[in-house]
């Protein structure tokens, strides 16, 4: 019995995987790169939220030391998640940043868009950040940034606003 059984539970699986093969095939893929930084695509550790009718993406861009800063957080806006566009930049502020930003992860609570990022480059005393957003594109860093490092592992809780 397990001869028989098992070529058609093969040929079965086959013949799933190649109709969700053609599936695939049929739906637009999301693809996007920023090419302002490199003159190529490239946008690492994206990390999509919806807010305000729109979704955006922020993603980590390498930076041009003399002229950047270091790494930056990029900001693409989509309706569709299919077609994307730049729309901002997030850059150094502050000596806690002088050497770049980058890993952003979003969430939207309270009509607000909350992005939390790592500094770049300073080693052992890189620290997670936070900023908060009223459009999700200009955004005001936490004053008691930065929040959470090896040196100050007590300080790794940030108190945000809650609905009540």
């Amino acid at each position: 019995m397990t001869r028989i059984l098992l070529p058609v539970i093969i040929c079965l699986c086959i013949q799933l995987d190649a109709q969700h093969n053609e599936n695939i095939t049929q739906v637009p893929k999301m693809l996007y790169g920023d090419t302002t930084r490199l003159g190529k695509p490239f946008a690492k550790d994206p990390h999509v939220v919806h807010f305000n009718e729109r979704y955006l993406m922020y993603y980590s861009i390498p930076g041009l030391h003399e002229t950047m800063g270091g790494w930056g957080i990029g900001i693409a806006a989509s309706s569709d998640l299919i077609h994307w566009e730049k729309v901002g930049e997030i850059t150094s502020e502050g000596e806690y940043e002088k050497n770049g930003l980058a890993a952003p992860s979003a969430i939207v609570l309270d009509e607000k868009v909350h992005l939390f990022y790592q500094t770049y480059g300073n080693w052992e005393k890189d620290a997670i950040c936070h900023s908060v957003s009223d459009d999700g594109i200009h955004f005001s860093r936490n004053p008691s940034n930065p929040n959470c490092s090896r040196s100050t592992p007590s300080a790794c809780v940030v108190m945000l606003p809650l609905s009540t």
